[in-house]
C-alpha cells in the first residue's frame, strides 16, 4: 500500500521564511514504510539553495516534543521558487528514509520561503533558528501557527516489499498475504479486520444493529430492547413494568388500590367514582337518564315522569289527571257530565251539543244545510226551498209567480197589457214604443219624431234610407 504524508503542493496564501526547522502536522503517515519522494513549493523568487533537508518526526511528548525517525542524512537540496520541486530517492536526490504510522514530515532550511496556508490545517510547529535534523525529544513552538499547513508532501512504500496495485479491482496488493487481502475488503465493508476475534466481530455487528456490545450482560441487552419497545428497563421491578403498561392503557398505576383503578375506569365510563355510595351512583345514572335523583321520593320521580309525558304531577288527584287528559284530547273536563262531554264531541263535529233533542239535532243539520228547521211545516220548508231556488214564496199565486218569471226574463210583469209587453219588447229590441206609428213606418218607410226641450224643438224625419234633421230654431247647443 502506498504511503502519503503531509500536504500536496499548492499555491498557498502565506509563507515560512528564516533559518528554522518546521514540522507539517497535517496528514500524518497512513502506514509504516519508507519515503522515497518529497515535494515542496517555495514562494516566487524565494527558492532554497543548498541547505534543504527532510525527515520523519515522531511526537514523543505532547504537545510539542519531537524526535526524528528517518531523514535524508545531511543532504543539501535546493528548491525552485514559484513552482513545485520534487526530490526522489530514485533520482539520487536523497536516500529513502524510514517513517512509521502517524509520524509527520518536516524539513530544515537556512534560506528561502516555503509556502503555507493560513487556515485549514492541523498546525505547523517550528523550532526557530535551529537545525533539528536529526533530533531527540526537542521542544518546538506549537502556538504560533496552530491551524496552518505547509506545501510539503511525501510518498513512499509500506513495509513488506515491492507491491503492485490492482486498482481496477478492489485495491488489493498482489504481494500481500492472503490474510491481508481478506482484511482489506472487510475493512471497506464495516470496519472489521480479518484478524478480529469472533467476539469483536459480533460486538461490532450488535453495535451497528442496536447499540449493544457482545460483552454486555443479558440483563443490559434486555434492558435496551425493553427501553426501545415500551420505555421499561430490565432492571425495573415487575410492579414498575406493569405500572407502565397500565399507564399506557388507562392511566392507572399498578400501585393503585383495586378501588382506585376501578374508580378511574368508572370515571372514564360515566363520571362515577368507586368511592361513591350506591345512592350517589344511582343518582348519577338517573340524572343522565331523566334528571331524577336516587334521593327523590317515589312520588317525585313519578311526578317527573308524568311531567315529561303530559304535564301532570303525581300529587294531583285522579280527577285532575283525568281532567288534564280530557283537556288535552277534546276540551272536556273530568267533572263534566256525560251529556256535556258528548256535547263537546258534537260541537267539535257539527256544532251540536249532547243535551239537544233528536229534533234539535236534525234541525241543526237542516239549518246547516239550507236554513230550514225541523219545527217548520212542510209547506214552510218547501217555501223556504223555493225562495232559496227562485225567490217565490209558497203563498204566491200562479199569476204572481208568472209575473216574477216575466220580470226575470224581460222586465215585464204579468199584469201589464199585451201592448205594454210588446212595447217593452220593442224597447228592448229596437228602441221603439208602441205609440209610434208602427203601421205608418212599416208602410211608407217614413216616420216623424219630435223632441221638445226648453231651448229647442227638434224634429226628425226618418225615411228609408235617409234621415232629415230640421231644427225649429236657428241655433242648437248640444250639451
Amino acid at each position: 500500500m502506498a504511503i502519503d504524508v503531509g500536504v500536496e503542493c499548492t499555491d498557498f496564501d502565506g509563507y515560512w521564511a528564516g533559518d528554522d526547522t518546521g514540522i507539517n502536522v497535517t496528514n500524518p503517515a497512513n502506514a509504516a514504510g519508507t519515503i522515497d519522494t518529497v515535494e515542496i513549493r517555495c514562494l516566487q523568487n524565494y527558492g532554497i539553495s543548498g541547505s534543504l533537508e527532510y525527515a520523519a518526526f515522531k511526537l514523543v511528548g505532547s504537545p510539542d516534543d519531537w524526535s526524528t525517525n528517518g531523514d535524508t542524512n545531511g543532504s543539501n537540496l535546493s528548491a525552485t521558487g514559484g513552482s513545485c520541486t520534487t526530490h526522489t530517492a530514485a533520482g539520487n536526490d536523497f536516500t529513502a528514509f524510514a517513517i512509521d504510522v502517524d509520524e509527520c514530515i518536516g524539513c530544515y532550511k537556512d534560506n528561502g520561503r516555503v509556502e503555507n496556508n493560513s487556515s485549514g490545517g492541523d498546525g505547523v510547529q517550528i523550532d526557530w533558528d535551529q537545525d533539528r535534523i536529526p533530533c531527540d525529544s526537542e521542544d518546538f513552538d506549537n502556538t504560533t501557527w496552530p491551524s496552518r499547513k505547509l506545501a510539503l508532501y511525501g510518498t513512499g512504500t509500506e513495509a513488506g516489499g515491492t507491491t503492485h496495485q490492482v486498482t481496477a479491482s478492489d485495491g488489493i496488493q498482489l504481494s500481500e498475504a492472503l490474510a491481508r487481502q481478506a482484511t482489506f475488503p472487510v475493512s471497506i465493508t464495516d470496519g472489521l479486520n480479518a484478524g478480529d476475534t469472533p467476539s469483536k466481530l459480533a460486538t461490532l455487528l450488535s453495535q451497528a444493529a442496536d447499540g449493544l456490545t457482545l460483552s454486555e450482560t443479558l440483563n443490559r441487552i434486555l434492558t435496551i430492547v425493553k427501553a426501545i419497545s415500551d420505555s421499561c428497563t430490565i432492571g425495573d421491578s415487575p410492579e414498575t413494568k406493569a405500572d407502565f403498561k397500565a399507564q399506557a392503557t388507562d392511566g392507572a398505576n399498578l400501585g393503585d388500590s383495586p378501588e382506585k383503578r376501578a374508580d378511574l375506569k368508572a370515571q372514564a365510563t360515566d363520571g362515577a367514582n368507586l368511592g361513591d355510595t350506591g345512592s350517589a351512583i344511582s343518582t348519577l345514572i338517573f340524572s343522565i337518564a331523566d334528571g331524577v335523583s336516587i334521593g327523590d321520593s317515589p312520588a317525585i320521580r313519578a311526578d317527573f315522569q308524568a311531567i315529561s309525558i303530559d304535564g301532570l304531577t303525581l300529587g294531583e288527584t285522579l280527577t285532575v289527571a283525568a281532567l288534564f287528559m280530557a283537556l288535552s284530547e277534546d276540551g272536556a273536563l273530568f267533572g263534566d257530565t256525560a251529556a256535556w262531554k258528548v256535547a263537546i264531541e258534537a260541537l267539535a263535529t257539527d256544532g251540536l251539543i249532547g243535551g239537544d233533542s233528536v229534533s234539535t239535532l236534525l234541525t241543526a243539520l237542516v239549518t246547516a244545510a239550507d236554513g230550514v228547521t225541523l219545527s217548520e211545516t212542510l209547506a214552510r220548508q218547501l217555501t223556504q226551498l223555493a225562495e232559496s231556488t227562485d225567490g217565490f214564496t209558497m203563498s204566491d199565486t200562479g199569476a204572481l209567480q208568472c209575473t216574477f218569471r216575466i220580470e226575470v226574463s224581460d222586465g215585464s210583469t204579468f199584469s201589464e197589457t199585451i201592448s205594454r209587453i210588446v212595447t217593452f219588447a220593442a224597447l228592448a229590441s229596437d228602441g221603439l214604443t208602441l205609440s209610434d206609428i208602427a203601421a205608418y213606418f212599416l208602410a211608407t218607410g217614413e216616420v216623424l219624431i219630435t223632441f221638445a226641450t226648453k231651448k229647442a224643438e227638434i224634429t226628425f224625419l226618418v225615411k228609408a234610407p235617409e234621415i232629415t234633421f230640421t231644427p225649429k230654431k236657428p241655433e242648437i247647443t248640444f250639451h
